[in-house]
């Protein structure tokens, strides 16, 4: 048997999930915010699925979880905003993998159903035109 080399026991060891997580965001959106929410839905995705590494959750996993959100957060519509926001940086910019589109489940309460339903009819319409101070003959 051969022991590690001095080198080996030098190197520094590859940062942890919830560290690259905040790394990343901080190099991306130049604040701390972002980084510690992403890093705490991170968190309690992995721990949801009993601390299994987010790269061997499947999207359906991930659904699965927001589905759990939906259900038990008081305000769902924001906290699921913000869970797929920080799953969707999470694959793509810190892990590095194409999942695909993950998926968004119906908030279980019809008014949090309206009011996306008013943000996406919103965020389609196009901006309204506005009057000449002096009327059309100006």
């Amino acid at each position: 048997m051969s022991s590690p080399s001095v080198a080996d026991s030098l190197a520094p060891p590859p940062p942890r999930l919830l560290d690259l997580v905040r790394d990343v965001a901080g190099q991306r959106f130049g604040q701390d915010g972002p980084g510690e929410r992403c890093a705490h839905w991170t968190l309690r995705l992995v721990l949801f699925h009993d601390k299994r590494h987010p790269r061997d959750l499947t999207p359906g996993d991930v659904g699965r979880f927001l589905e759990h959100v939906a259900h038990t957060e008081k305000d769902p519509l924001a906290r699921l905003d913000e869970a797929h926001a920080a799953f969707t940086f999470l694959y793509h910019d810190v892990l590095g993998l194409d999942v695909g589109v993950l998926p968004m489940p119906e908030p279980p309460r019809l008014l949090d159903r309206l009011r996306r339903a008013c943000r996406a009819t919103a965020s389609t319409r196009p901006a309204p035109r506005t009057a000449t101070p002096n009327g059309p003959n100006a």
